[in-house]
């Protein structure tokens, strides 16, 4: 019996085609299959969740987060650590709301653009200058 299904399991192995076989090999082949998941499960689960306004809510908010992602997949690439984005990211949406109250959008968000760059620059520095690890310096911001 035991024999049969390894048979089994091995001729099914054999059939699969070549090309997916090097797709299943792919590390990003588990985050699309997991994606896919969820959206298909949501989308059978809530009628509204497929619908134009709810897709372009959602596709929003991810670019804000897949801009920010960038920014720390080159630290990481580098060797560095940031646990101030969030705060940063936080500070810059409550700085540019203040600050859009008072002076003209296109000039509060260059305040708030030039904040943002002066925490960053003052992190980068404590950490080249001072020789203090990354993940401290930016803990240290993040407070």
């Amino acid at each position: 019996m035991l024999n049969s299904i390894d048979t089994i399991i091995r001729r099914a192995k054999q059939n699969l085609s070549p090309s997916f076989s090097r797709i299943r090999r792919w590390p990003e082949f588990g985050v699309i299959l997991a994606f896919s998941t969820i959206f298909m499960v949501f989308s059978l689960l809530a009628p509204k969740f497929i619908t134009l306004r709810n897709l372009t809510g959602v596709f929003t908010i991810v670019s804000e987060l897949g801009i920010m992602t960038i920014g720390v997949a080159f630290l990481m690439i580098a060797g560095e650590f940031d646990l101030s984005v969030s705060s940063v990211y936080a500070l810059s949406g409550f700085l540019f709301v203040t600050l859009a109250n008072s002076f003209s959008s296109p000039l509060a968000l260059i305040i708030t653009l030039m904040t943002a760059g002066g925490v960053g620059f003052f992190n980068g520095t404590i950490t080249l200058r001072a020789r203090i690890p990354s993940f401290i310096t930016t803990l240290g911001m993040m407070m």
